[in-house]
């Protein structure tokens, strides 16, 4: 049994991996917590964890949940915009997406946070913030409804 915050990370996961590759390395597509990434492992997908709050609409006892997620896309690269393309290609990715219920609803995509290292690894990391509308049993359930 897994929350439904839990199911959607899965889903959302299992469409970053999907095929065709969006990075070289497949195992540069993961579910990390923020960590440093090293050269030879970029560009790299990873998806973290959000918060998982009461939604907002529907009042409690409808037993609407928010759940927050965010990808973080590393590259390096001295051109510019050189994580554009990675920034498309998952939103592409899970706008087709096959969401674990048909309760879920995936918002376009929101705060978008670049950061440029300067350093030895010279990385430039992109944060693509989401949110997932969905629906549970109850105001004191976190699972999807049968």
């Amino acid at each position: 049994m897994a929350s439904g915050q839990e199911e959607i990370i899965q889903a959302a996961l299992l469409a970053l991996q999907a095929s065709p590759a969006l990075v070289p390395q497949r195992d540069s597509i993961r579910r990390a917590h923020r960590t440093a990434i090293p050269r030879d492992k970029m560009p790299a997908i990873h998806l973290i964890d959000g918060d998982d709050e009461m939604g907002a609409g529907g009042g409690r006892k409808c037993g609407k949940r928010r759940a927050g997620f965010t990808t973080s896309i590393f590259v390096r690269t001295d051109a510019a915009g050189g994580a554009d393309r990675y920034k498309i290609l998952v939103c592409e990715r899970f706008k087709a997406a096959i969401w674990p219920h048909p309760s879920v609803m995936i918002e376009p995509p929101g705060r978008i946070t670049i950061d440029t290292e300067i350093a030895d690894l010279d990385a430039t990391r992109v944060d693509i913030d989401w949110y997932a509308t969905y629906e549970t049993r109850g105001e004191w359930s976190l699972e999807f409804p049968e």
